[in-house]
C-alpha cells in the first residue's frame, strides 16, 4: 500500500515491534501514512495563496464570483478580510455596470464614515446578478411573446 517514505518508516517500526513479538496495527500504520503526507503550514499557505491568486475577472462577473466563492470555501487558511476586500474590488472595478456604485461605495470609505466591507461588495455583485438574470428572463419573456404572437395571427392568416 505504501511506498517511498511511509513505506520505509513502516517497515522500521515493524522491525522494532517484530523484535518485541508484537504486530503493528492497521491505525498505527495509517498514522504513519498521514503524517509522511501531511502538508506543513507554510506550504498549505503557499497552496491557498496560489489558488487565490488564479481567481481573476476575464469579463464575467457571474463566472469569476462563482471561482472566488468556490476558492474560499476550498481554503484551509483564509485570508484577513481587508485582504479579501482590496482583492475582490480590484477585479470587479472591472466590470462597467458596477462603475457607478464602487465610486459611491468609495466616496463612502474614503470620506463619509463607512469601513471596508467585503460582505458589502459582495452584496452588490449579487444585486447586480439578479438584475441581470431579471432583465434576461424578461427579454425572454417577451421575445417569446412577440413569437407565439406573430405564429398566432400567421395562422389566423391576419399576418
Amino acid at each position: 500500500i505504501a511506498s517511498g517514505k511511509a513505506a520505509r518508516e513502516i517497515r522500521k517500526i515493524e522491525a522494532e515491534l517484530e523484535r518485541d513479538g508484537r504486530l503493528m496495527g492497521g491505525r498505527e500504520m495509517m498514522r504513519i501514512i498521514y503524517d509522511c503526507f501531511e502538508i506543513n503550514l507554510s506550504d498549505q499557505l503557499m497552496v491557498d495563496w496560489k489558488d487565490m491568486q488564479a481567481v481573476k475577472y476575464r469579463g464575467d462577473l457571474a463566472r469569476f464570483n462563482a471561482e472566488w466563492h468556490e476558492v474560499l470555501i476550498d481554503l484551509t487558511h483564509k485570508p484577513d478580510d481587508n485582504i479579501l476586500h482590496d482583492w475582490y474590488k480590484e477585479n470587479i472595478e472591472k466590470e462597467s455596470e458596477l462603475k457607478l456604485i464602487l465610486q459611491h461605495y468609495e466616496r463612502e470609505v474614503v470620506f463619509g464614515n463607512a469601513q471596508k466591507d467585503v460582505e458589502k461588495l459582495y452584496e452588490y455583485v449579487e444585486t447586480e446578478l439578479e438584475y441581470r438574470h431579471k432583465k434576461r428572463i424578461k427579454k425572454e419573456a417577451y421575445q417569446g411573446t412577440v413569437a407565439a404572437a406573430s405564429g398566432f395571427l400567421q395562422r389566423q392568416g391576419t399576418w
